[in-house]
């Protein structure tokens, strides 16, 4: 009986193993692509993401033709690596469509077009164009009221009777207060330039 638990262990751990390696490689020449695509290629060069894709393309096909790439091992690297729930949810359902009848071109091209799923979405200087201007725009504003208020100096003063209303509202006992406070305050009416 021992023996026979230490056969059937070694036997499924060499399975995994085996499997482990095709998820592995998969993964490998997935990372590839992906590193090829965001840190190689500068957006510009179509030939060069035309002739990277066409390899991926390759590499994966010949995976799927050989046979050392499935649909399981596909679906096992892709739950592995997608963290929306929802892209993984629409790429078990286009698998699902495909059948067991897909092609190893068809497999390939819906890992291509999922690939951006599998990746965390890092820093990008592409940011929204509206808030950097509104964003410079407020750099700006500060920027010249501490240039305004450094060059000019107040030459001339005046008292002006204020009133400031001030509402207190207490959540506990629903209730709310309003005080009324007035008083001189010195206001400047003319700025000379320093």
């Amino acid at each position: 009986m021992k023996l026979l638990s230490v056969l059937l262990s070694l036997c499924l751990t060499f399975n995994v193993l085996a499997a482990s390696g095709t998820v592995g490689e998969l993964e490998r020449q997935l990372d590839e692509y992906q590193y090829t695509m965001t840190v190689e290629w500068d957006q510009k060069d179509q030939a060069f993401q035309e002739r990277e894709t066409k390899a991926f393309f390759e590499k994966i096909s010949a995976a799927i033709s050989s046979g050392e790439a499935s649909k399981e091992s596909i679906m096992s690297l892709a739950e592995s690596k997608i963290k929306n729930h929802k892209a993984l949810e629409a790429l078990k359902l286009k698998m699902t469509l495909l059948g067991q009848a897909s092609s190893s071109a068809e497999l390939a091209t819906l890992l291509r077009e999922n690939s951006k799923e599998f990746y965390g979405q890092g820093a990008s200087w592409n940011g929204n164009v509206e808030m950097i201007l509104i964003g410079a725009g407020v750099i700006a504003l500060i920027g010249y009221l501490v240039w305004w208020s450094a060059n000019h100096e107040c030459v001339e003063w005046e008292e002006q009777w204020e009133c400031t209303t001030n509402t207190n509202t207490d959540p506990y006992y629903n209730s709310s207060t309003t005080t009324t406070n007035c008083g001189w305050v010195d206001v400047c009416t003319s700025y000379q330039k320093i």
